[in-house]
C-alpha cells in the first residue's frame, strides 16, 4: 500500500528545502564543536594515556589554541569537513601532525569523541566542555615553600626554602647558607619534579610530588635505597 507519493515537479520543489535543511544541520554541528574543551582521557590501542588537565579552544573564527593548565603552547586553526566528519586541528607554532586530523564520532552539548589510527593503533580521544582553563597539579607546585613547622622529617634533612617560579627557575636555600639557583621540569603524564642545580658538577634530583588535605607540599624520592619525605607549607614571602 503506498501512503504517500511525489510528483517529480514537488520533488524539485523540496530540493532546495532539504539542502538548507542540511547546510543547518552541518552548522549546527560546528557549533556543537565551536568551546573550550577539556581531554578526560585518551585511549591508544589497549591503553590509557591521557595528559594532565590537557584543553584545547576551538574559536567560532576557526583559530584554535591548546595547552596543558595554565601553560598554553599551541595555536593554529581548525577545520571541519562534515561529509567525511573529518576534524583538522593544525598547529602554526609547532611540529606538523604526521597523522592528519580526526574522525568526529560524537558529539552533543556536553561531550565530544575523535578518533583516528597512530602507527597501526585506534586511538580516541574523549573530550569534555567546560568553561575554565583548568588547573594542573604542576600549576601548584607555583610559589615559596618553607618547611612545615614541626615537622621533624623536615628539620633533620635540613629542608630548604624553595622558590618555584613562573620561568621554570628554583631558588632553595638552605638556613644560613647561600641560595642556590637551578631550573625545574614537571612530567606530562605523572605528579613527577625534576630538578637540575646549577653547581659543580651539577646535581639532578628526581621527585614525586603530592598536596595533602590542607594544600602542604609533599616531596618524596629514593635514595641509597631509602626513601626521603619532605613536607612543606606555602608562605607568601621570600626567606631572608
Amino acid at each position: 500500500m503506498v501512503l504517500f507519493s511525489l510528483t517529480v515537479r514537488e520533488v524539485k520543489k523540496l530540493l532546495p528545502l532539504l539542502g538548507i535543511l542540511t547546510l543547518f544541520s552541518h552548522c549546527k554541528v560546528e557549533q556543537r564543536i565551536v568551546g573550550l574543551w577539556l581531554v578526560e582521557k585518551v585511549q591508544i590501542g589497549g591503553q590509557t594515556m591521557t595528559p594532565q588537565a590537557k584543553w584545547t579552544r576551538l574559536d567560532p573564527d576557526q583559530s584554535q589554541a591548546s595547552g596543558n593548565g595554565w601553560s598554553q603552547h599551541t595555536v593554529g586553526y581548525w577545520q571541519y569537513d562534515p561529509p567525511s566528519k573529518q576534524l583538522s586541528i593544525v598547529n602554526t607554532n609547532g611540529v606538523k601532525d604526521e597523522f592528519g586530523g580526526f574522525t568526529l564520532e560524537a558529539i552533543d552539548g556536553k561531550k565530544m569523541t575523535w578518533s583516528r589510527e597512530e602507527d597501526g593503533e585506534p586511538v580516541q580521544v574523549f573530550l569534555r566542555k567546560t568553561n575554565k582553563i583548568p588547573q594542573a597539579a604542576s600549576d601548584k607546585l607555583l610559589g615559596v615553600w618553607r618547611p612545615r613547622t614541626g615537622d621533624p622529617a623536615a628539620a633533620r634533612e635540613g629542608a630548604p626554602y624553595i622558590f618555584l617560579r613562573w620561568d621554570r627557575v628554583i631558588v632553595s636555600r638552605q638556613k644560613d647558607e647561600k641560595r642556590q639557583y637551578g631550573t625545574y621540569r614537571t612530567h606530562g603524564h605523572r605528579n613527577e619534579l625534576q630538578v637540575i642545580y646549577y653547581e659543580e658538577p651539577l646535581r639532578r634530583e628526581i621527585w614525586n610530588y603530592a598536596f595533602d588535605a590542607e594544600e602542604n607540599l609533599i616531596l618524596e624520592r629514593m635514595e641509597d635505597g631509602e626513601k626521603i619525605m619532605m613536607r612543606y607549607e606555602r608562605i607568601d614571602y621570600i626567606p631572608q
